[in-house]
C-alpha cells in the first residue's frame, strides 16, 4: 500500500464569496464527475510555489500569513469575461470562467511574487512569466447544454468577489496528485 505523502510544493487561491460557492456546486450536481477531483471553487493566484524547508501545514500557513498579507488587499472583484471549455496539459477540457486581469489583481500578485522570492521561496519560472486567471467548474468536463447556458446567465460578465484565500498543498495518495487545502 501506498502511503499518503506530503509534497513541498503548494499554490496560493483566492476563495470566491459563499454565493458563487453555491452556485458552481449546484452546477456540479448536473454534471457528471469529475476524473480527476473537486476542489473548493477558486482562482489560483500563484502555484508551483516551493521553500527550502518542509514546514507543517499550521506553520507553512502561519508563514505565508505573515509574507503575503493577503487580508490587506482582501476583498477582491474580478469580472468573468467569458465562460467556455478549454484543454491544458495536465487536463482534459474543462468549463472554465475566464477572468479579467485587474490592476488590483496582477498588484497583489506581483507583490506576493516579491515578498515570496525576497524569503527564499521559489516559484516555477513559468508561472512568474505568464497568468491567465480562471476558475473551473469541475476538472476534466466539459460544460455543454442546459448547464452551459446557466453558468453563462450566472457568471458572463458579472464580477465575482473573492473575500478568502487558503494554501492548497499537493500530496500524492495512491500514486495520484491531490489536493490539501490549508483554510486561512
Amino acid at each position: 500500500m501506498i502511503k499518503d505523502r506530503r509534497l513541498n510544493e503548494f499554490s496560493i487561491c483566492l476563495i470566491p464569496d459563499d454565493q458563487v460557492i453555491e452556485q458552481i456546486k449546484a452546477l456540479r450536481h448536473k454534471l457528471p464527475p469529475s476524473p480527476y477531483r473537486d476542489d473548493t471553487p477558486h482562482i489560483t493566484l500563484l502555484r508551483g510555489i516551493t521553500s527550502s524547508e518542509d514546514l507543517p501545514d499550521k506553520e507553512l500557513l502561519n508563514s505565508i500569513t505573515q509574507v503575503a498579507q493577503l487580508e490587506r488587499t482582501l476583498p477582491l472583484d474580478v469580472r468573468v469575461k467569458t465562460v467556455t471549455n478549454m484543454s491544458n496539459q495536465f487536463y482534459s477540457e474543462s468549463g472554465l470562467l475566464i477572468l479579467e486581469s485587474p490592476r488590483e489583481l496582477l498588484t497583489l500578485r506581483s507583490a506576493v511574487i516579491n515578498s515570496l522570492s525576497k524569503l527564499g521561496y521559489e516559484i516555477e519560472k513559468n508561472e512568474v512569466d505568464s497568468y491567465s486567471p480562471h476558475m473551473t467548474v469541475r476538472l476534466g468536463v466539459k460544460l455543454e447544454g442546459s448547464v452551459l447556458d446557466q453558468a453563462i446567465n450566472l457568471f458572463q460578465e458579472k464580477s465575482i468577489q473573492f473575500s478568502k484565500w487558503s494554501l492548497f498543498r499537493l500530496i500524492v495518495k495512491d500514486g495520484s496528485r491531490h489536493i490539501h487545502e490549508l483554510e486561512a
